[in-house]
């Protein structure tokens, strides 16, 4: 009875050793895959921070830009104003460029 006893012994901790064996194995691979996406993330992360630098300064350029070009239409106008309130219809009339003589 017990030379029965210690085979099913020496059976199970081999068993109990084979499947050790196999999630070493399994956690050995997990972590190497673990290992290359973390890399992946990391280096994805640090591509996106970049662009986002870039897309920012990108917007302040336009702005700047926008900004610049407002102020160019604004004065356009104003001057444009300006020279119509200078020369009313009446003047333009009585003015000897308008005269067909």
């Amino acid at each position: 009875m017990r030379s029965g006893y210690c085979l099913r012994r020496t059976d199970d901790l081999e068993t109990v050793d084979s499947k050790l064996e196999e999630e070493e194995a399994e956690m050995q691979e997990e972590q190497v895959r673990f290992a290359s996406y973390s890399t992946f993330c990391e280096g994805a992360e640090a591509e996106k921070i970049a662009k986002i630098a870039e897309n920012t300064q990108a917007i302040g350029e336009l702005a700047g830009e926008t900004e610049g070009l407002q102020f160019e239409r604004e004065s356009s106008s104003a001057r444009t104003s300006t020279r119509r309130t200078r020369t009313s219809p009446d003047s333009a009339r009585r003015s000897p460029r308008w005269t067909t003589r």
